[in-house]
């Protein structure tokens, strides 16, 4: 699964500066998103995202769980040794 705000960005040929100015935040938490640094979307961004056509349930969903997919993976490649 891609990242959700890569995916939007492709799409709609935004760049996270553009994106960042439509929704109100700057680039740094657009780029946090998009590398899925935090655990979930602010509710503002996604009110906002909402205000602006986009299906924000959806979006949150897709995130939450390509996030967990993510983690997945990294743990996956962790292998737990006894000391």
């Amino acid at each position: 699964m891609k990242n959700p705000i890569q995916d939007l960005l492709d799409k709609s040929s935004l760049s996270v500066a553009e994106l960042a100015k439509a929704t109100g935040h700057d680039d740094t938490q657009i780029s946090s998103y998009k590398t899925g640094r935090v655990k979930r979307l602010p509710k503002r961004f996604l009110e906002r995202m909402s205000e602006l056509g986009c299906d924000s349930d959806k979006l949150e969903r897709d995130y939450r769980r390509w996030r967990a997919e993510e983690s997945e993976k990294v743990l996956s490649k962790i292998e737990f040794r006894s000391i």
